[in-house]
């Protein structure tokens, strides 16, 4: 007995941004921690940052450390997932602070409405994925330091990403008009934005690129993966991010396609392709930051890693 099944099986990458400055940079060991090896059982890369996160409240003598350590069962990872996945798409210290106010009110935890408590556990968290992760950090300062090259010159950035896609950063000032009115017997100022100015907003551009670049990623990835299953006869399939869904019986050619798509993009340097078309759009390219030193990985490992989508 059966029938025909259309149900979509969908599968998740692990850790997906992760994945993608592992293989900027060829890093074996962030490649390891990130299932893009041929490995006997899955690495949970939140578990071992969590343990790490653990340990330095533990030896902190502070007051807010012996709080949240006096609370570590709720510091599980389920919470602490989240921030993790938010840093390589450069997340502020206070964007992770604001995601711990509002995980831990909703748990009903009191220490949690002080920012002060929050801004201190996402230092801490930032300093776990330094240490489990110090090549993320190494690859998001690169893409930072070309951002101001091109705050320097006043320019937009511009790049295209692996699948051939044009992307254009254009973040410009606003320009704001001053309002003051009332309600009831209180007079409020408003600041209220009328258009766009001609003037790059430098800020974004430096705190926006590096997130943009590792979009681009993904979404160029996505993309031709959905290429190369349709040059295998795929037709049925969903995709979200880094989530990749088809009939349960073309699963695992789908995935088979996805790993094909990854090992094309990063069996190229893209670090390199974005030094060079950087360096056509700036007038001086003497502060443009030097190349990172690429590591061991092979690609054709991601080939066969059973645990790169689970």
């Amino acid at each position: 007995w059966g029938y025909v099944s259309h149900h979509v099986c969908c599968l998740d990458g692990t850790n997906n941004g992760y994945q993608h400055i592992a293989g900027l940079i060829s890093n074996e060991t962030l490649a390891n921690k990130v299932n893009l090896q041929n490995v006997n059982e899955p690495q949970d890369l939140y578990k071992e940052i969590l343990d790490i996160l653990l340990v330095l409240l533990k030896s902190d003598n502070s007051k807010q450390a012996k709080e949240w350590y006096a609370i570590k069962d709720k510091l599980t990872r389920k919470f602490i997932k989240k921030p993790v996945l938010m840093i390589p798409y450069n997340s502020t210290t206070f964007g992770i602070a604001n995601y711990i106010e509002k995980y831990f009110v909703n748990e009903n935890i009191s220490m949690a409405k002080n920012f002060q408590n929050n801004f201190y556990l996402a230092t801490l968290i930032e300093e776990s994925v330094r240490q489990v992760t110090p090549e993320s950090y190494k690859v998001l300062k690169y893409l930072a330091t070309t951002a101001m090259c091109f705050n320097r010159e006043d320019k937009s950035i511009a790049w295209h990403s692996p699948s051939g896609f044009l992307i254009e950063q254009n973040y410009f000032q606003n320009q704001i008009k001053r309002i003051t009115t009332k309600i009831g017997n209180s007079s409020i100022k408003l600041s209220v934005a009328t258009g766009e100015t001609d003037k790059i907003d430098k800020r974004k551009q430096l705190q926006g690129f590096p997130s943009n670049y590792i979009h681009s990623l993904d979404a160029a990835h996505c993309q031709m993966s959905l290429v190369e299953a349709s040059k295998h006869g795929l037709k049925n399939f969903c995709v979200i991010h880094d989530c990749y869904g088809s009939p349960a019986s073309e699963l695992q050619r789908f995935i088979e396609c996805v790993k094909q798509s990854f090992f094309k993009i990063y069996s190229d340097n893209n670090l390199d392709n974005l030094y060079h078309q950087t360096a056509e759009q700036l007038s001086d390219t003497s502060k443009l930051p030097s190349a990172l030193d690429m590591g061991d990985y092979d690609i054709t490992d991601v080939l066969t890693a059973p645990y790169i989508f689970t």
